[in-house]
């Protein structure tokens, strides 16, 4: 029984420094291992603001929030809501609220989910 446990410990511990020794190589840059793929510069920014120009050549559209101005590109991949309902680009215009998910790319930012803030509906004094 002695023994068993004996050869149970020392697998165990083989087990637990190969996969030490894997691990801490993922890291680092070694002779012949490719190197590890870039990251997005951001991912899963949210940001919620009013559009103040659009470019329907370039697609992107730029809001402001706060203090300052954000230009977004626009992709195939890009989806558009208007509240809970399927939009499309040509539902982003100047005055109306989004909310943007975007990801940096290349310096700038890439729209991934645009949704727009649907009017809200006027209020009605009773008489």
């Amino acid at each position: 029984m002695r023994g068993m446990w004996s050869l149970t410990l020392v697998l165990c511990v083989a087990a637990f420094g190969a996969a030490s020794d894997q691990s801490a190589g993922a890291g680092g840059s070694q002779a012949g291992s490719p190197a590890p793929a870039p990251a997005k510069e951001t991912t899963g920014a949210k940001r919620v603001g009013a559009v103040t120009a659009v470019d329907d050549t370039a697609k992107t559209f730029t809001c402001h929030w706060h203090d300052k101005d954000w230009t977004f590109k626009t992709t195939d991949k890009t989806t558009y809501w208007l509240g809970t309902k399927a939009a499309t680009w040509s539902d982003v215009k100047v005055g109306i609220g989004v909310s943007v998910v975007s990801h940096g790319e290349g310096g700038g930012q890439v729209a991934d989910k645009v949704t727009i803030k649907p009017p809200k509906a006027p209020r009605t004094v009773p008489p």
